[in-house]
């Protein structure tokens, strides 16, 4: 990892953990997806315009996944 990358994933990181925190109060959750918010980042960070729109985007989306995922858990856990 260059020194650019760690900074960028450094200064990130940060941001995104944060914004999951505050929705999910879960550490361990607000790590995997902040990892894996990232990995998408700087899988397309050559074809990216907007670096933060394009972040918390997929924040989003995760963070809507990750809600979804925790309903259907329930569902199938109670018979629904």
């Amino acid at each position: 990892m260059t020194k650019l990358t760690k900074q960028l994933w450094d200064n990130w990181y940060i941001r995104i953990y944060a914004y999951f925190y505050k929705r999910i109060d879960n550490k361990l959750d607000c790590e995997e997806l902040t990892i894996t918010t990232l990995e998408i980042f700087f899988l397309n960070e050559e074809k990216i315009e907007n670096e933060t729109a394009f972040i918390f985007k997929t924040a989003k989306n995760k963070i809507l996944e990750y809600f979804r995922s925790k309903k259907k858990l329930f569902l199938h856990i109670y018979n629904f």
